[in-house]
């Protein structure tokens, strides 16, 4: 009967991986092209299209939860928070929600979405790409 369920067990452990997927914690640049919303009362209008960098530091993390913060932030004590289960990673900022994909230990791919709430900045829609630079957790 042990033999069955270590059988059973040890694959269901090998097939579900770690639940709260990799370890975040370092130094990622993130770039990204944004779709923002331009004049709204001109309705061919596309919008504007930005593409940024910025350094983004991940500073803690445990069982799933994260915090970090932009290097551009002037107060740089928490401004971001996540999760991350399986291979999913989620960003919560306060004027903004991020969803992305990890690949591989060193690379997530995003989507997020932006509110009106930090003019200048217009609301819009932004993909891009996180690549962990460095395992330490200070701007550079």
């Amino acid at each position: 009967m042990r033999i069955l369920l270590v059988l059973i067990a040890f694959p269901m452990l090998l097939i579900t991986g770690p639940v709260f997927g990799a370890d975040l914690v370092g130094t990622w640049e993130l770039e990204t092209d944004c779709l923002e919303i331009g004049d709204n009362s001109i309705p061919s209008n596309p919008g504007v299209i930005s593409h940024d960098t910025e350094t983004l530091v991940i500073v803690w993390q445990q069982q799933g939860l994260y915090k970090g913060y932009l290097c551009s932030d002037p107060t740089p004590n928490g401004t971001l928070f996540g999760t991350i289960v399986n291979n999913n990673v989620t960003l919560t900022q306060w004027d903004a929600n991020v969803e992305g994909k990890l690949q591989g230990k060193n690379k997530i791919n995003l989507v997020s979405q932006h509110a009106l709430y930090n003019p200048p900045a217009a609301p819009g829609t932004c993909i891009g790409t996180l690549t962990r630079v460095s395992v330490g957790t200070v701007c550079p």
